[in-house]
């Protein structure tokens, strides 16, 4: 017990407990994680996410995200509006992207 003390005062870090809504739903809309993506399927893409979590709290986190990219020869570009609200602090983002497809083969 003595030893397992030790070594957490020795390897004591930073901890954070807060949300990550683009690790959470990366494999619906892998554009949240990362806006390289913006284009990699040719032609228009729409994306919409809602989640809502501990439903039963008051104050619950709820984020939605609507994504729109286009892809066209090497050329993507993209548009993200992410609203987020967790108890009585609320977030709302509008980015813009641009990605250029390279072939490395």
């Amino acid at each position: 017990m003595a030893v397992a003390i030790i070594l957490m005062g020795v390897f004591q870090g930073k901890v954070s407990a807060q949300l990550n809504p683009a690790a959470a739903q990366y494999y619906v809309n892998q554009y949240i994680a990362n806006p390289a993506f913006a284009g990699a399927a040719r032609g228009t893409t729409f994306n919409g996410t809602y989640r809502a979590l501990w439903t039963s709290i008051p104050g619950a986190p709820v984020s939605q995200n609507l994504t729109a990219e286009y892809g066209f020869e090497k050329v993507g570009i993209g548009l993200s509006l992410f609203n987020e609200k967790s108890g009585l602090l609320g977030q709302t983002r509008v980015v813009a992207t641009y990605a250029y497809h390279l072939p490395l083969s």
